[in-house]
């Protein structure tokens, strides 16, 4: 197989080929732009891939936008001193994507250090509204994560779902419910939760028998005595995509949200999500006007410490 020449109109590219291709790819966008700012040229290309590539579908879409009103009205209608209460968006990421800073590298950033920078940007957004006197300050804090326990801490008691159209289900929340998996937001069987986060493995295998330890075969079918390549080459049941589906379909929905209705966003600069959302953003508000806070370690957006 030969590789397309980076100067093709349009490239594919994989994990395996994108090391060669990005470096030329910058480098053409450096000349043409004209600028001196490297870190800009990658964010301004991965704006390109999101304006090109991140839809949602058209009822998911719907629901996003009538979210965001909510919120916004919410928003002017609990603060009468100011044009509205700031919203600061929380992405908690868990599973399998721990954070860079060291002390926390076997673990998770702990709540306390997302509301200590929460209470931070409510300080300051109040102090520059130059209202004076003693007033209550207002805000609203949304919170995404790939855990729905994180949803259960008491610390986040406070706080909004960023989307409540699909919600993620822990096994405490499951037994809670009685096992009722006719209820639109349990999603999946009362045998399963999704427990801690994301996991790769367990994303591949929703909707697999658990007698069948292929994560791509089809439910119900049994190959334990099939060799690794044709395992993984068995197509996926239509259960499993739909679960896969759902799964997906949430994740992007709460970065939507967070995205478009938050001042401020607060998360781990460990996590894609965390750095697709200051895409999301754009880089005057997430930059230049330090709308994306990141408190895993002192790392910028591209999660390099130089």
């Amino acid at each position: 197989m030969v590789p397309c020449p980076f100067q093709a109109r349009h490239l594919v590219v994989s994990a395996a080929t994108a090391k060669e291709v990005f470096p030329a790819l910058l480098a053409q966008n450096h000349r043409v732009a004209g600028t001196n700012d490297g870190l800009r040229d990658l964010f301004e290309l991965a704006r390109i891939g999101f304006e090109d590539l991140f839809f949602l579908n058209e009822e998911d879409q719907t629901y996003v936008d009538n979210r965001i009103t909510g919120l916004q009205a919410k928003a002017k209608a609990e603060d009468s001193l100011t044009a509205h209460a700031p919203i600061v968006g929380l992405h908690v990421r868990h599973g399998d994507q721990h954070p860079l800073e060291l002390q926390y590298s076997e673990t998770y950033i702990p709540a306390d250090v997302y509301l200590k920078q929460v209470s931070h940007y409510v300080e300051e957004y109040y102090n520059a509204t130059g209202v004076e006197g003693p007033i209550k300050r207002h805000s609203i804090t949304l919170l995404a994560s790939d855990d729905p326990t994180v949803h259960e801490e008491p610390e986040f008691a406070h706080t909004i779902p960023s989307q409540d159209r699909i919600r993620l289900a822990s096994k405490g929340a499951i037994a809670r419910a009685g096992g009722n998996k006719h209820q639109s937001n349990n999603f999946v069987e009362n045998t399963f939760g999704w427990e801690g986060g994301f996991f790769a493995p367990l994303f591949w295998n929703l909707g697999v028998n658990s007698q069948n330890n292929a994560a791509e075969a089809p439910a119900g079918v049994h190959v334990q005595d099939v060799n690794e390549e044709a395992r993984h080459m068995a197509p996926p049941s239509q259960e499993t995509l739909r679960l896969r589906g759902l799964v997906g379909r949430a994740y992007m929905m709460d970065l939507s949200v967070l995205a478009e209705s938050s001042d401020k966003i607060v998360c781990t600069v460990s996590s894609m999500g965390c750095r697709l959302l200051a895409v999301m953003m754009g880089w005057e508000d997430s930059m230049e006007n330090g709308g994306w806070h990141n408190v895993d370690g002192t790392y910028g957006w591209t999660g390099i410490d130089w």
